[in-house]
């Protein structure tokens, strides 16, 4: 049997605070804890996606249903497919396991450029933050302070109603989709 001695006073370790951890991890350059934030992160965006897909099956119950009703369905729905995939499966698999493990894979100490890569992630949380403080208040965000006219979640509005004219606003927002819409040469 060994005798154990008491730790000297040098060794002891006092517990930080919460809001050492909190600064600590608001401006931390390590891959790891930048990787743990997306990881956390997506798996709250995870679960704000799982309560609209329970909205969605609680209104799908039942018949005639009043839980959603109108537009509000559509947001749901919209939301949480965003939700799902924009803010959980891209950020958890590329960002939050692509900063973790991969320096560590690579042998390299840290990655290139680690205070972007730290804006990056609070970057992450403010637009998550923005889209549902967006959907909670009541103001559609593609047509707010524009027209009446709401918009559909693709940003184009309905061309068969007689509000619609091309030199309204929402026009030249269609312009982000043409790039796409041309063949390859």
């Amino acid at each position: 049997m060994t005798v154990q001695h008491a730790p000297s006073p040098q060794q002891v370790h006092t517990r930080r605070g919460a809001l050492e951890v909190i600064k600590d991890y608001m401006m931390t350059t390590d891959h790891k804890k930048i990787g743990l934030l997306y990881i956390i992160v997506s798996l709250i965006a995870f679960s704000v996606g799982g309560l609209f897909a329970v909205g969605i099956r609680l209104q799908l119950m039942v018949p005639n249903n009043t839980l959603l009703v109108g537009n509000l369905y559509n947001q749901v729905l919209t939301l949480h497919a965003a939700m799902m995939i924009f803010f959980f499966l891209i950020p958890i698999g590329l960002f939050g396991f692509g900063n973790y493990f991969l320096p560590l894979q690579l042998g390299v100490r840290d990655v290139a450029l680690p205070r972007l890569n730290n804006f990056a992630v609070w970057s992450f949380v403010f637009s998550l933050l923005l889209v549902l403080i967006a959907w909670a208040s009541a103001v559609p965000p593609a047509s707010a302070g524009r027209s009446t006219t709401p918009s559909r979640w693709t940003a184009t509005r309905p061309a068969s109603r007689s509000s619609w004219s091309p030199s309204s606003s929402t026009a030249w927002g269609r312009c982000w989709a043409a790039p796409t819409s041309l063949p390859p040469s």
